[in-house]
């Protein structure tokens, strides 16, 4: 009851720094949640970056070197894939992923290297912030213009079918998932990579002496 009591006065006194602080929390959370809803959700994609890269490297030199299945077993060893996950963490449950990767940014403050450039992603971030800025600014002005249009014609067909029809459009595509829609979006690229591979081997096998 005292804690209660003091909190009581303490919301009274000083409402505004109970309100940035309850504010901040609720983001806090509201982060870890999320950073936990888009590993897991990750997890269930076909794959991972490994597969990727190595699938990515054996359609390159399957299709532009017009190479033979026998040398293409030997790209990537199978260990060596292993060893790139287990060095990664990818191995690991999703959920011991998402507590490792918030030791290293919390407490090492390292975001990791990219696979692609070997760069740190701090650098790569700050190196494009600029551009990114500046770009947010002329979206939200164009967004900010064409809504304001949109708004008023959508006003004035208040009450028809339209307007029924569109807003319902509308509002199932904003409370649609992004991050859903990219899942969705991976597995259609997973599945188009996949008839690639396919087509390939069977070009490499009909060339065959």
């Amino acid at each position: 009851m005292k804690v209660v009591d003091f909190f009581l006065q303490f919301r009274k006194k000083h409402p505004l720094a109970v309100f940035i602080t309850t504010r901040t929390l609720s983001m806090l959370v509201t982060l870890f949640v999320l950073g936990f809803a888009v590993f897991g959700l990750m997890a269930l994609t076909p794959g991972d970056i490994i597969d990727s890269y190595v699938k990515q490297e054996l359609l390159n030199s399957s299709g532009a070197n017009g190479s033979r299945p026998g040398k293409d077993k030997n790209l990537f060893d199978e260990q060596e894939i292993a060893a790139a996950k287990a060095r990664l963490g990818l191995d690991k449950p999703f959920y011991v992923q998402y507590f490792n990767w918030l030791h290293q940014v919390i407490v090492k403050h390292d975001l990791g290297r990219s696979l692609i450039s070997r760069a740190p992603i701090l650098f790569l971030v700050k190196d494009r912030l600029i551009n990114s800025l500046i770009l947010n600014v002329i979206s939200l002005i164009f967004i900010t213009v064409i809504s304001f249009a949109i708004g008023i014609y959508f006003s004035s067909k208040a009450g028809t079918k339209f307007d029924y029809v569109s807003g319902g459009i509308l509002m199932f595509l904003h409370a649609f998932p992004s991050i859903l829609l990219l899942i969705i979006l991976q597995l259609l690229r997973h599945l188009q990579d996949f008839s690639r591979l396919r087509l390939i081997r069977i070009s490499l096998t009909v060339k065959l002496p």
